[in-house]
């Protein structure tokens, strides 16, 4: 028995010591995720128990706009850096270049989405014309850091990503007590500016550590390099835009949908979902951006990201349907009643979403992404069409059912992908020339 022991002990000790640079990389991720979720779950406790559940349900839809416009504008250049970028000082021109093209894009996004708003979002038309100037910083500070957070990863520096939530987590909350404090009651505008100024502050402060600690950190931007990486940029983009453009889209789908009164609720438990879904999407971060230069050992990280990954979707689940009314009546005492139960078995969509997060690291290794970017898209689309037409006939109750039933049909077919890539080894996978 003790020779038992002592034999497993060492294999499990062995396999944490070669896993150690994609733990350390998920652990930074992992606590960068946790403080803004945990932070954020306070400020927008804060929020709920103060404004009606329209006014939040604006506040919250109309930063979850902005993340989407800027999702949008990013353009997956923070994705590319994640693969390409190297920790030298040769790559400091692709990542200037990166962020300059981030900038200009994202803003490009917003001027347009400003423009258009009467048409695009009737329901936040008025709050985005009224602080047009504000909404468009919030935009393009958003791209950059989606950038800035890639290039974090991809120079296996996590811990600029955690600093930089961190900082943002802990500002974005003391502001808005400050503004309780002197100003009392806020607006959903107000609400909007506080987290505008706690993300650019933390991208200033992330910005201000890398140039402390490297020489010459502000480089000419380096356009050709980046513009020879076209295809990847285009699907890496594509392919982010499967991933999670739906999710980052649906508390915009909910509002214009339904109402902001039910996006109230909808954004609180969505805040939660993606809080348990953590240590999954961290894992599956690092599992690409570690064995994009290690392809040879990408199979056993893959099966040990599998396995964390399906453990905290049970758990997950199990957790949103025993305790989401209770954490619902804790924000506010009108939650329950306007949800009812139609969210209770929303936990259980971590397990589909993990596999596909799963499926696209794969095919990311094995750089078959204009492959995986038609069936991720594919399944995007059949994912919003799920939700309008769910909440269209039914509500908020037809909406999440039948996104649900949308995102596990793409899990069953994705899953076959990923359990092979399980077996044998990426690089024989992958083939010689698709990009």
């Amino acid at each position: 028995m003790t020779s038992y022991i002592r034999h497993y002990s060492n294999r499990i000790g062995s396999g944490l010591v070669f896993h150690r640079l994609l733990l350390a990389n998920a652990g930074f991720l992992t606590v960068a995720a946790a403080a803004s979720a945990l932070l954020g779950f306070v400020f927008w406790l804060w929020t709920a128990r103060s404004l009606p559940p329209e006014q939040q349900g604006l506040a919250s839809a109309t930063v979850s706009t902005m993340n989407m416009l800027a999702f949008l504008g990013e353009f997956g250049f923070g994705t590319l850096l994640m693969g390409r970028l190297k920790a030298d000082e040769g790559s400091r021109g692709l990542l200037t270049a990166a962020i300059v093209c981030s900038f200009a894009s994202s803003l490009a996004a917003a001027l347009l989405f400003v423009f258009f708003s009467s048409d695009l979002s009737p329901k936040l038309r008025d709050i985005v014309q009224d602080h047009r100037t504000l909404f468009i910083v919030g935009v393009v500070t958003t791209a950059v850091a989606m950038t800035a957070d890639g290039a974090a990863i991809g120079l296996l520096a996590s811990w600029a990503r955690m600093l930089r939530e961190i900082v943002f987590s802990v500002l974005r909350l003391l502001i808005l007590l400050s503004v309780f404090e002197y100003s009392g009651i806020p607006q959903p505008a107000t609400v909007v500016a506080v987290w505008i100024a706690a993300l650019f502050t933390s991208l200033s402060c992330t910005f201000g550590v890398y140039a402390f600690r490297q020489r010459n950190a502000l480089v000419h931007p380096d356009f050709p390099e980046l513009g020879s990486f076209t295809g990847d940029i285009l699907g890496h983009h594509a392919l982010n835009l499967g991933a999670l453009g739906p999710s980052i889209a649906l508390p915009f789908l909910v509002t214009e949908v339904l109402s902001p009164t039910v996006n109230a609720v909808f954004y609180i438990t969505w805040m939660l979902l993606q809080a348990a879904m953590l240590v999954p999407s961290a894992v599956a971060t690092a599992l690409f951006a570690i064995s994009s230069a290690d392809p040879e050992a990408a199979i056993s990280r893959l099966r040990f990201s599998l396995q964390i990954s399906t453990l905290f979707g049970v758990l997950a689940g199990i957790g949103c349907y025993i305790f989401l009314q209770p954490m619902l009546g804790f924000f506010n005492a009108a939650y329950p009643a306007i949800a009812g139960s139609s969210l209770d078995w929303l936990g259980f969509s971590l397990l589909p979403i993990m596999i596909k997060f799963h499926y696209i690291a794969v095919m990311r290794l094995q750089r078959r992404m204009l492959t995986a970017a038609l069936l991720v898209g594919a399944g995007a689309l059949l994912e919003l069409a799920a939700a309008v037409i769910g909440g269209t006939q039914d509500g908020l109750s037809g909406l999440a059912s039948l996104w649900m039933t949308a995102i596990i049909l793409q899990a069953c077919v994705q899953l076959p992908t990923i359990l092979g890539a399980a077996r044998w080894s990426l690089r024989q996978q992958a083939p010689a020339t698709q990009t």
